[in-house]
């Protein structure tokens, strides 16, 4: 279930004057996380330089398929054994790619190699990938999404067979002119520690109003299709000041904040490890 974060003292040091206004709230489409290529830890490496041209060759196939929305393409990039440290099985990941590019047509995939080993008789990956929605659309309906995903993943006889997200930042933005919005969170904390969230609105103050919550979830395979509802809340200052406490277990989570004014939404989620 996802927790609604704890407000807190707004902070002298975010004195600059921000807003936005709230008129009509648009209606928001589900969003489905999108489950990447992926890992964790550090990597004992080589410069992404030094790779194969087998490798670097897979990688931008690995992209064109993803770009051209080609699911069967992509999904037999996969290992039928296929699952995630998330717990994503192949047969929901494509579930989840075909949710996900009805929501945003025309998605680009850029991935960048960061390091890369042999292993296995395969390889293991560390990968930045950026997933952006194509420019130039006219309806400021359709919501537009703009994500990094930073992974480590497993590759055997041409298949990915195991991956972890090491970090995540996705933002989706819907209506003419959405908040722009600053993040505030750290990339860990200890179980049981608690922890600043901050979601700032850029654009000046105002005498109009703004909407917004936050909240934090667990990182599981059903949250990639089914994100937690939203309470909001009339804001007085530009933007949500937070705090959550981190649950006595590790592992990931997912830090989101909505914000809405009169001329747009934008959610914005982090992945954020508890880690001892």
């Amino acid at each position: 279930m996802p927790q609604f974060l704890r407000d807190r003292r707004f902070i002298p040091r975010f004195s600059i004057p921000l807003a936005l206004g709230i008129g009509t709230v648009l209606g928001l489409p589900m969003i489905a996380q999108m489950p990447a290529p992926a890992s964790s830890g550090v990597l004992m490496a080589r410069s992404p330089d030094t790779a194969p041209a087998e490798l670097t060759t897979w990688l931008s196939e690995l992209d064109a398929a993803a770009s051209g929305q080609d699911l069967e393409r992509v999904v037999d990039y996969y290992g039928s054994n296929f699952r995630s440290g998330d717990g994503v099985t192949r047969e929901m990941l494509g579930r989840s790619l075909f949710e996900l590019w009805e929501t945003f047509p025309g998605l680009t995939y850029q991935t960048t190699l960061q390091n890369w080993e042999r292993a296995g008789g395969g390889f293991v990956i560390e990968t930045a990938t950026r997933i952006t929605s194509a420019e130039g659309g006219n309806d400021p309906r359709q919501p537009r999404l703009n994500a990094t995903v930073t992974a480590r993943q497993t590759i055997r006889d041409g298949v990915i067979v195991d991956t972890t997200v090491l970090a995540e930042e996705t933002e989706i933005k819907r209506g003419d002119s959405p908040p722009t919005v600053w993040i505030r969170l750290p990339e860990t904390v200890r179980p049981g520690d608690d922890f600043n969230f901050d979601a700032i609105v850029q654009e000046p103050l105002s005498n109009d109003l703004l909407a917004g919550a936050a909240i934090d979830e667990p990182v599981t395979a059903q949250g990639y299709r089914a994100p937690g509802d939203w309470q909001l809340e009339t804001l007085s200052a530009g933007g949500l000041f937070k705090t959550g406490t981190a649950p006595d277990d590790e592992g990931p989570r997912w830090i989101s904040a909505i914000l809405i004014s009169g001329n747009g939404t934008t959610i914005v989620t982090r992945r954020l490890q508890v880690e001892r």
